[in-house]
């Protein structure tokens, strides 16, 4: 399994638009691992997880063909997450020329997001129907992408009533969880969780290493993603081979990429940045 981690932001991204703090002034200069869009995944070339505003510039930073995508799954209908209204330009032809035998993209997501993009899509009177295909998602229940086989667990995030989910992926005897936009993650998400033998995962980070847990209500900060560790290790879902990132960083935590690293690996994880790559099953990365 090839993961590619497209965006390591939260909602602002870094440097934030009208920002003028320390973290957003020195990620500007600096650039590198410091510039962070906001979240996405790619696995294997052909599946994406969220789609957010910064995906034209990262599909040129990055080489991404998109083209190719054939599934997009959507963690929850959030701007950051979901840039519905540029899904509108997947419309062959009028926006776009593909290869040929390219079909609908399938997007797998929750009542909320499926409506979001049905209304943003026509703003130029286009029909959802003609490019897009849309498949509901249920908490826990896995359906097959190809060889990979992906399974929605709830999360605890403020959006209203829809239902927020991370995924788990299989691929083969390879199995990546991808936990952004959480707070600590339920018991149900846990115990299932505490089932798997996991070879990478990524944990929302949205505070970094701020220590106040009552800001905590819809994301998570280094210790309790070293908490959420500690119980996973505990059950042997993860060991000393599992690969451990954070992500979702906001400004407000403070700190730059090399510093956020250095927090990180205290704890046993390591910082995310936008462009890295883990692989599963090959050299790892």
């Amino acid at each position: 399994m090839k993961v590619r981690i497209l965006g390591t932001g939260a909602a602002e991204g870094i440097p934030a638009l009208f920002c003028r703090c320390s973290v957003c002034e020195n990620a500007g200069k600096l650039a590198g691992k410091d510039i962070r869009t906001r979240s996405g995944v790619m696995i294997n070339d052909t599946v994406l997880i969220d789609f957010s505003p910064d995906m034209l510039w990262n599909s040129r930073r990055f080489r991404l063909h998109l083209w190719n995508v054939t599934d997009l799954l959507i963690t929850h209908s959030h701007a950051d997450h979901l840039s519905a209204v540029s899904l509108a330009l997947r419309k062959p032809e009028d926006y776009c020329m593909m290869p040929k035998g390219i079909g609908k993209l399938k997007i797998h997501c929750s009542e909320q997001s499926e409506r979001r993009i049905r209304e943003e899509v026509c703003f130029d009177g286009s029909d959802a129907e003609e490019f897009l295909y849309f498949e509901r998602l249920n908490m826990f229940r896995s359906f097959s992408i190809r060889q990979l086989v992906c399974t929605p667990l709830p999360a605890v995030h403020s959006a209203g009533a829809e239902q927020c989910c991370v995924f788990l992926i299989r691929e083969g005897g390879h199995t990546f969880f991808y936990g952004t936009d959480s707070a600590e993650y339920p018991e149900l998400t846990k115990e299932f969780l505490k089932e798997q033998h996991l070879d990478a995962v990524v944990f929302d980070c949205t505070f970094g290493a701020l220590t106040d847990r009552n800001r905590c209500r819809s994301h998570m900060n280094m210790d309790i993603c070293r908490d959420v560790f500690c119980e996973l290790k505990e059950s042997g879902a993860v060991t000393k081979n599992t690969k451990c990132y954070l992500t979702h960083f906001s400004h407000f935590c403070g700190m730059l990429h090399s510093e956020l690293e250095d927090e990180a690996m205290k704890r046993g994880f390591h910082a995310a940045y936008d462009g890295l790559e883990i692989s599963l099953g090959d050299k790892q990365t």
